[in-house]
């Protein structure tokens, strides 16, 4: 299962109870019934597991799925897409890269564990595609540091062409290979929203330029 997307879900539907009896587990304030309270609670948690290699990231989430009730109704059934969606988003022309395997801070990875996230996501895709897979995207979004150079070399020499970070900008001619920058882009954002972000991109280095 992918965890980020678990542990959102797990603790959204706990009760008032549950979360705080997280928050003391986890030495933070009690969590009031805002919305944004309970975000700040399971950002940290989220935080803590990422810092830790796999095992210690294993241990923490067995911890908080044993504080929490349990989720009914098969809800992480259709949470992410299956083999068959990739192949046919494949097989419609779309470009699949990889993303690790378990959605670490790669740059907080010893090297054998960085290796195995890099390698083994690319190895299960091309199984399922029957092809290469070219490009990844290094997981964590903006204000983690989650690549530096041995990461970017790892990724070279298991044979990708390039990677992502998840550092906001634009991409041209000059942007190194594995470390290009991406915009972000998620379910809220409407159609008007994600013409507006391509036009500022665009117009972006030209605004600054006459306004030096």
């Amino acid at each position: 299962r992918f965890w980020v997307g678990w542990i959102q879900r797990l603790i959204q539907r706990q009760t008032a109870q549950v979360q705080n009896r997280l928050a003391v587990e986890f030495k933070l304030p009690p969590v009031s019934n805002s919305h944004r309270s309970v975000q700040q609670l399971i950002d940290w948690i989220s935080i803590q597991i990422n810092r830790t290699d796999l095992s210690g990231k294993t241990q923490l989430l067995a911890r908080v799925e044993s504080l929490c009730e349990p989720l009914t109704n098969g809800d992480d059934k259709n949470f992410m897409m299956n083999v068959e969606q990739i192949q046919q988003m494949h097989a419609a022309g779309m470009t699949v890269g990889a993303h690790s395997v378990s959605h670490p801070i790669l740059s907080s990875l010893p090297q054998d564990e960085l290796e195995f996230e890099l390698a083994e996501s690319k190895r299960l895709l091309e199984r399922a595609l029957g092809c290469t897979v070219n490009h990844i995207a290094f997981p964590n979004g903006p204000g983690v540091m989650n690549f530096n150079d041995s990461v970017m070399l790892a990724a070279k020499n298991f044979g990708y062409k390039s990677a992502h970070t998840s550092i906001r900008g634009l991409v041209n001619a000059q942007s190194p290979q594995f470390a290009l920058r991406r915009q972000g882009i998620n379910h809220e954002l409407g159609l008007g929203a994600f013409a507006f972000k391509l036009e500022e991109q665009k117009f972006g280095p030209l605004l600054m330029g006459l306004n030096r």
